[in-house]
């Protein structure tokens, strides 16, 4: 982290997708920045570090962004610390992600006129077998999520995929001491 500063987006060839993840605050606005500039879409995901980032770090890291994540905790730490709720936060960003634990998720959508309104679908989380650790269950449905985004999905399956994935962390001890099989994980995604 001593050195995430120095580290630029510029370096690397043929990005398509960039996801900021809880970092140094200052170079998580660098990378947004960076992002912008070279025109790389975007997912901003501060994290644990929306306790330490401020309201204007914030806002920069979401406007431009393709999609905002969150769980509910740091939603309303970010609308604290910015003043932006849902909507506003909307006017920035194209898409919000709201993780709710055992609630699901909701996804919420601009629209794509000036007339249309914000649209949201809240998206189920799956039963675990048993609960062991939450530890890593944030990044599995990251994972999951962003796995979607590559294979181009609609955002509710995205969602989808990242609740299975989020679920076989939840049933095992640590943040990576889950496995499946792509047989093992499409039976869990049909139920």
């Amino acid at each position: 982290a001593a050195h995430a500063s120095e580290l630029s987006f510029r370096t690397i060839e043929g990005l398509c997708l960039v996801i900021i993840s809880p970092n140094v605050p200052g170079a998580m606005v660098q990378y947004a920045a960076e992002c912008r500039t070279l025109g790389i879409p975007y997912i901003f995901d501060p994290g644990q570090q929306c306790a330490r980032m401020s309201g204007d770090e914030l806002r920069e890291g979401i406007t431009g962004s393709r999609l905002v994540m969150c769980n509910d905790y740091e939603f309303e730490l970010i609308r604290q610390k910015t003043g932006l709720g849902e909507d506003a936060i909307l006017e920035q960003t194209g898409t919000l992600v709201i993780t709710r634990g055992e609630e699901g998720c909701s996804l919420y959508e601009k629209g794509s006129g000036s007339a249309d309104a914000t649209s949201r679908v809240d998206v189920k989380a799956i039963t675990p077998h048993r609960i062991i650790d939450p530890t890593g269950v944030g990044d599995a449905f990251r994972g999951g999520f962003m796995k979607g985004m590559a294979r181009g999905k609609p955002l509710n399956e995205c969602a989808q995929l990242g609740s299975v994935a989020a679920t076989y962390a939840l049933e095992h001890l640590g943040g990576q001491s889950h496995a499946y099989t792509m047989k093992e994980f499409s039976d869990r995604y049909a139920e």
